[in-house]
């Protein structure tokens, strides 16, 4: 019962900070995004910041959208995972939980697009529903991977002794 209060609890904080970044204006949003992007490149590119001020800019520029939309995925991967942690009360309702969290997502990630429609310079876009949506199938596909290979590795302990 506690770990589903706390579950709550933070899928309310993290909706959020969904809801906070998706109010930024767009050119804001797109800071972020390079910035973002700025810190990969320095990362896997070797040599990055020796290289022309304009070439550096025009590296992170083409990883701006992958990176935009892979946050989009990991940050509705985390909230199905969330909310199946509220969700579930029974371990043999993992699949139904599982479907239900996706669909709350799903809810919440309608929400956002029609929020950012009234922000200065940001767009609804069923793409980003879809890549949500994406997002909290693979949070809840890796959760049950992870249970699944954690009660496969108690019913391997308990058959050893």
């Amino acid at each position: 019962m506690i770990r589903r209060k706390i579950c709550f609890f933070l899928a309310l904080i993290w909706m959020v900070i969904i809801f906070a970044f998706s109010a930024q204006p767009s050119d804001e949003s797109t800071q972020t995004s390079l910035a973002v992007g700025t810190m990969i490149c320095k990362i896997i590119v070797p040599g990055y910041e020796s290289l022309p001020l304009e070439e550096q800019r025009q590296m992170a520029n083409n990883i701006e959208f992958p990176v935009r939309k892979t946050a989009h995925a990991a940050e509705y991967a985390l909230l199905s995972i969330l909310f199946f942690g509220t969700l579930v009360k029974d371990a043999k309702a993992k699949k139904k939980t599982g479907l239900l969290a996706i669909g709350f997502t799903t809810i919440y990630a309608i929400s956002d697009e029609i929020h950012q429609w009234f922000i200065p310079g940001r767009n609804c876009h069923i793409r980003d529903v879809l890549i949500d949506t994406v997002g909290a199938v693979l949070g809840i596909a890796m959760l049950w991977l992870i249970l699944y290979l954690n009660q496969w590795r108690k019913n391997r302990s308990k058959k050893d002794r």
